[in-house]
């Protein structure tokens, strides 16, 4: 992963890993899946390695860092596709380096068949907000008519 590819999140930051270094004693591994040795699609991450080998959440962590790119492409369909392999060769890395614990994803992952059929057990976490004043014609036409 290069530098200019950490930007995609705070959570990737030199300054970020080295803090849950220090205070949850964990040893941060920067990850970048690809399929078949080919440059894209590509899924750029953090694993937080503990001292038995293991992998897990550091406390205070709100999600891993995650950051997707696939081939240049305008077709959803081969989009979702990359997505799932290389997220499916992730699960399969969670699997053999021993994940414990539960794993967050950010919330702009939208589609994680790829952790439950690799038999994690998947639910939201996330806290949604809003700016204030809320702009009641932003929100679903379904909403508006039970308000």
């Amino acid at each position: 992963m290069t530098n200019s590819a950490q930007a995609y999140s705070i959570l990737a930051s030199d300054g970020w890993l080295e803090f849950n270094a220090a205070t949850w004693g964990v040893t941060p591994e920067r990850v970048h899946v690809t399929r078949d040795g080919k440059e894209l699609p590509a899924l750029d991450t953090v694993l937080y390695i503990d001292r038995t080998g293991g992998v897990r959440m550091p406390r205070l962590n709100p999600y891993l860092p995650m950051a997707f790119e696939p081939t240049p492409t305008q077709s959803l369909a081969r989009i979702t596709s990359q997505w799932l392999s290389v997220t499916q060769l992730f699960a399969e890395q969670l699997h053999e380096r021993r994940m414990s614990g539960s794993l967050s994803v950010p919330p702009t992952v939208e589609d994680i068949r790829s952790w439950q059929w690799s038999h994690y057990h998947v639910t939201p976490r996330y806290t949604f907000y809003s700016d204030l004043p809320y702009d009641l014609d932003t929100a679903d036409a379904g909403v508006r008519t039970k308000v």
